[in-house]
């Protein structure tokens, strides 16, 4: 096989990546439904600007959105080929994060949720949040986690083929269902993006990126507001009824609305 040919082929996966994949399959991703629609979540960690690292669900805002929070109070979501079953509940004291033009929402997840917080996955923050990234992941190994038609939870291997702003062309193989699940890299089983229908995704760095900066920002109007009760800070990036549009993250201009509380 000629060099060129080699280009073209995914990475080979040894016994130790291959059993992270197998524990991330049964652990990480769940599948949702939402009335007709099917889709995929899955678990991970986001870390913050203080080292700490904040735990959450992440899916496609065509799956889970404001629409759906104001006529349902709960996700259930099926895990480990439907052996598992969890329910996350809204409350106005959950942080919800949703971005219409990424196609992805972040809801946080809470002790009380009752899941393993060892078992979620991790961003490739290493890479993700680089200057070069379009040259970093085009041609890169890749899978992606999802539930499938056949309702099993799969993996699918392939290519990044372009990287454009803030999309993903792959050529992994991909059903109707498999919307929302995780694009890995395969190099080191880490998140940077999140997968749409036709063989394309939303890479996650500009997200991630702003769902950091609000939540340490409310986490800073939180303290000040303990330390000194009387003292009632307004602003308009307060959660319970967070709202920005036109925000310029680099390329685009953002419609972003934001629901729940920390």
């Amino acid at each position: 096989m000629n060099m060129n040919n080699m280009n073209n082929c995914v990475n080979p996966v040894n016994i130790k990546s291959t059993k992270k994949i197998l524990e991330q399959m049964s652990n990480c991703i769940c599948k949702i439904k939402n009335n007709q629609l099917i889709g995929n979540g899955f678990f991970c960690k986001i870390p913050l600007k203080d080292n700490n690292k904040i735990t959450v669900l992440m899916t496609s805002y065509q799956i889970i959105n404001e629409t759906y929070f104001n006529n349902n109070n709960q996700i259930i979501l099926f895990m480990n080929d439907y052996n598992e079953q969890k329910i996350i509940y809204y409350n106005p004291m959950r942080n919800i994060y949703y971005n219409k033009i990424y196609n992805i929402t972040i809801i946080e997840i809470n002790d009380y949720d009752n899941m393993n917080m060892n078992n979620f996955l991790e961003i490739d923050d290493d890479n993700l949040f680089g200057n070069n990234i379009k040259t970093f992941y085009e041609n890169k190994s890749i899978y992606i986690l999802h539930y499938i038609n056949n309702g099993k939870a799969s993996v699918s291997y392939g290519k990044i083929n372009s990287l454009l702003q803030n999309n993903i062309n792959h050529m992994c193989y991909i059903e109707s269902s498999s919307i929302g699940g995780p694009i890995l890299n395969l190099t080191n089983n880490k998140v940077i993006g999140l997968t749409l229908f036709g063989n394309q995704g939303t890479i996650i760095n500009y997200p991630i990126e702003d769902f950091i900066n609000r939540y340490q920002t409310q986490q800073q109007i939180n303290m000040i507001n303990n330390f000194n009760p009387n003292m009632n800070i307004n602003m308009n990036m307060n959660i319970n009824n967070f709202g920005i549009q036109g925000l310029n993250l680099g390329m685009m201009n953002l419609n972003i609305q934001r629901i729940g509380g920390i």
